[in-house]
């Protein structure tokens, strides 16, 4: 197990596992749905961790988590999920966005895509002074979210929120929403895959309020790449594998709130003791792979594996309501999904 393995190839072995269990997942969910419009079919349980596309839900829920000290009982596998984000973040920098997160994976292969069509495009095209302005939008959001449901938000209308009929098929919604999008939907949509072709990691970096605030968590943590200055040749091979631009050969330890603990940069680097690991400086780099991937999967799966145990990753709307609450909350979106009682589904997830 403790081979010359990459951590390159081992996250994006960790990205491609996540990709599928999330591909799995939206599958099962669509037929889940599909059986609380149709009764007449066998029942499909749905999948809790559908509420992970649910941020501001798990912020509600979080808070309301923390507040009272219970789950609540509508969506609380998106309270799970936002705090096991947090705390991988606290583990391994901003490794979330760039060894689990479905997002950050499909941005990563829109660059890597660009980079092979067009292999001498400029590594990053877009000026310093602009490439700080455009970060503000994500701190923005990131502030009104946490502004609004940390402080604003009553714990009398959060509770309301939380228990409230939109919560309570926030996920169904969600589905129906990416079913059938508007025209509107599919250009924004058409115009992040574009940004993410052409700058490297754009929607990560410039719009993500999820990213925001696990990069701002991510200072805490304890494991950072530290530049040994005394071993290093000054190559700049680590500043131009990063895919969040931080000149790495400049730094001593990078602490930059933008840095996903993808250890691009350590892979590169053409001298072993000239980029380390703190926290683990005396592991040898071909297994820091390895203990990186386990700090991932072992804080995030495992923490998934303890929600479960304890039971606070089901919700506890019961099959009855769920057939009851599906078919009013697809009324706009007829077209594709199945009439109750047609037994047959016009659609495919």
């Amino acid at each position: 197990m403790g081979g010359p393995v990459s951590a390159t190839k081992l996250r994006r072995l960790a990205q491609a596992g996540f990709l599928l269990l999330v591909a799995v997942m939206g599958v099962q969910f669509y037929l889940f749905v599909e059986s609380c419009l149709d009764p007449s079919r066998a029942p499909v349980s749905r999948p809790p961790g559908v509420a992970g596309f649910l941020p501001i839900a798990g912020l509600m829920g979080l808070r309301h988590w923390l507040s009272t000290g219970h789950l609540d009982a509508v969506q609380p596998s998106a309270a799970v999920l936002l705090l096991l984000a947090i705390l991988v973040s606290l583990a391994l920098k901003k490794s979330f966005c760039s060894w689990i997160c479905p997002v950050g994976t499909l941005s990563e292969g829109l660059w890597l895509l660009r980079g092979r069509l067009f292999k001498r495009w400029p590594r990053h095209g877009v000026p310093r002074w602009l490439d700080a302005l455009l970060m503000v939008p994500k701190y923005l959001l990131l502030s009104f979210f946490a502004v609004f449901v940390l402080w604003k938000m009553a714990p009398e209308d959060l509770a309301a929120y939380i228990e409230g009929p939109y919560n309570r098929v926030a996920d169904v919604r969600m589905l129906a929403f990416f079913l059938h999008p508007s025209t509107l939907t599919l250009a924004v949509l058409a115009a992040l895959f574009l940004l993410s072709f052409l700058v490297k990691n754009a929607w990560c970096r410039y719009l993500c309020p999820y990213g925001a605030l696990l990069g701002l968590t991510s200072l805490l943590s304890p494991v950072k790449v530290r530049r040994v200055d005394q071993a290093c040749t000054h190559c700049g091979a680590c500043t131009r594998v990063c895919p969040m631009h931080l000149k790495v050969h400049e730094l001593g330890t990078v602490r930059s709130p933008e840095c996903t603990g993808c250890l691009l940069c350590v892979d590169a680097c053409p001298v072993p003791e000239s980029l380390v690991v703190t926290s683990v400086p005396t592991v040898d780099r071909r297994r820091i792979a390895w203990v990186a991937l386990a700090l991932v999967l072992l804080v995030y799966l495992g923490g998934i594996a303890a929600a479960r145990l304890t039971g606070a990753w089901r919700n506890g709307i019961s099959r009855p309501e769920y057939e009851r609450i599906v078919p009013p909350a697809l009324q706009r979106y007829p077209e594709n999904l199945p009439h109750p009682g047609s037994g047959t589904a016009g659609g495919a997830p």
